[in-house]
């Protein structure tokens, strides 16, 4: 798969720092697949550079993100420097929101491939999988931290759950061994009884990783007033932030002291 990139500009990221304040801060869901000439975005060096990470003490609002964050595994490896993000349209909504979060903790991001309607493993060439998100990253780069944000549109597509614990195995096994993961759980209205079957496991699969691995509780955010969106899964504005904050809390979790 070619990977097209969308780069994040520096000053995108300085408007949105800006904007935000630095003190506080598959037949699947989604109807239509994006232009399959826009299936990541590979940050360049000057926007990872645009912000730098300021050690401060944890907002209460941080501190109650990180209550939300699973540490299912231990890491084995001290905090790593760059991270990976492999997402579906919720993070593809989100991407300069999370590479904001993530920047601002110091992390090189070496790429968001967020798409549209993205399943785990099922997909073809104008709707690449996440399994060939990952390799096609692993090709060009080795993050020391994955985030996977993945399987909204599995659940949505009627997939059992013996088949979304197959599909998953084939996400984590080309993510090498050792590498930390740290997967976004899920949240579709409606539908919270499968929903909680499949997030049950995500933390079983995870659990059988040996290079750390946690879990974002986004599923918990599922009722939050001004978060979703009236269909029951995509994110406001606000959704946006908190979906991104949330990911960049759970790297500082993982590897917490």
């Amino acid at each position: 798969m070619t990977r097209s990139r969308t780069l994040v500009s520096a000053a995108a990221v300085v408007a949105l720092l800006g904007a935000c304040g630095l003190d506080d801060r598959a037949s699947g869901i989604d109807a239509v697949a994006s232009d399959p000439l826009e299936i990541d975005a590979t940050i360049d060096s000057t926007a990872n550079e645009a912000v730098s990470a300021v050690p401060r003490p944890r907002t209460a609002a941080e501190s109650a993100l990180a209550d939300e964050v699973e540490t299912l595994v231990e890491p084995t490896v001290a905090r790593p420097s760059t991270v990976a993000v492999v997402g579906d349209s919720l993070a593809r909504s989100a991407e300069e929101e999370i590479l904001l979060s993530l920047v601002r903790r110091g992390l090189h991001v070496v790429a968001i491939d967020a798409l549209e309607s993205r399943r785990m493993s099922h997909g073809g060439s104008r709707l690449p999988p996440g399994t060939e998100a990952v390799d096609a990253i692993r090709a060009e780069d080795a993050p020391g931290v994955w985030v996977v944000a993945l399987g909204t549109n599995d659940v949505a597509s009627d997939t059992s759950l013996a088949d979304f614990r197959a599909e998953m195995r084939d996400v984590l096994d080309r993510i090498p061994a050792d590498d930390p993961v740290i997967w976004v759980d899920l949240w579709i209205g409606g539908e919270e009884e499968l929903v909680a079957r499949a997030n049950r496991m995500i933390r079983v699969e995870l659990r059988r990783r040996s290079g750390g691995t946690a879990v974002v509780d986004w599923y918990s955010h599922g009722t939050d007033a001004g978060v979703i969106t009236a269909d029951g899964v995509h994110l406001t504005q606000t959704g946006q932030d908190l979906f991104a904050e949330s990911i960049a809390v759970a790297v500082d979790e993982l590897f917490a002291d």
